[in-house]
């Protein structure tokens, strides 16, 4: 697809009511990019392991098993919070400015873990599968894995009480937030953080149109 086509697209979507279940729809529906590729999840669990590494190079005060883990910007799928599960952390909260997560998106991730060649070593693997509505599929998401999901959640204005993360992390979100936003963002983050707490925010400087644009060099 041309990248201004997607661009004009983008710019529709944008100002359209339920603009969120639309551009879910287009990207399940239309160009296929849900659920991602066993590429695509491989990735990003090589990111969230990234993550880890920083984190346990950076943070002395406790193992990432005892920590208390923010993911801002966690998405449909639930990719990074269900990697830090099998990486060891047992307590995350992660939000998202709109209610974004799917249960089936999050089933398809789990599945992956059984269907795609990793080269990392896990502590343990996700294997129990949400099931029913929404609301219940969230309280299974915290009982199986202890992520608790918030959405709608303002990352600028969050409510948690101060200090009450050990260590933050954001994967691909920034590059697509507002200069003024990312302040106050880091400044919550601030408040957030204990003395001692670690930040790792991973931002991907590439050119987000030559991904499905191959005449972006």
């Amino acid at each position: 697809m041309n990248w201004k086509y997607k661009a004009l697209l983008l710019l529709v979507l944008s100002r359209l009511p339920l603009r969120e279940r639309i551009n879910y729809f287009f990207q399940r529906f239309v160009t296929r990019n849900l659920p991602i590729s066993g590429t695509t999840f491989a990735r990003r669990v090589s990111l969230a392991k990234k993550h880890i590494d920083f984190v346990q190079q950076y943070y002395a005060h406790r193992p990432p098993g005892e920590a208390t883990f923010y993911e801002y910007g966690a998405g449909w799928d639930m990719v990074v919070p269900l990697a830090f599960y099998a990486l060891g952390v047992d307590r995350q909260i992660a939000v998202d400015i709109r209610h974004m997560v799917k249960p089936q998106l999050v089933n398809d991730t789990i599945a992956k873990y059984h269907q795609t060649a990793l080269d990392l070593a896990f502590l343990r693997t996700p294997d129990k599968y949400l099931e029913g509505g929404s609301p219940h599929c969230l309280a299974l998401l915290k009982d199986y894995y202890g992520i608790d999901y918030r959405a709608p959640c303002d990352a600028r204005r969050t409510g948690l009480r101060t200090g009450s993360v050990d260590c933050i992390t954001s994967t691909d979100v920034l590059e697509h937030v507002p200069l003024p936003d990312i302040q106050a963002i880091l400044r919550e983050c601030s408040r957030l953080l204990p003395e001692g707490g670690v930040m790792s925010c991973r931002i991907d400087y590439t050119d987000h149109y030559s991904h499905f644009d191959k005449s972006i060099s």
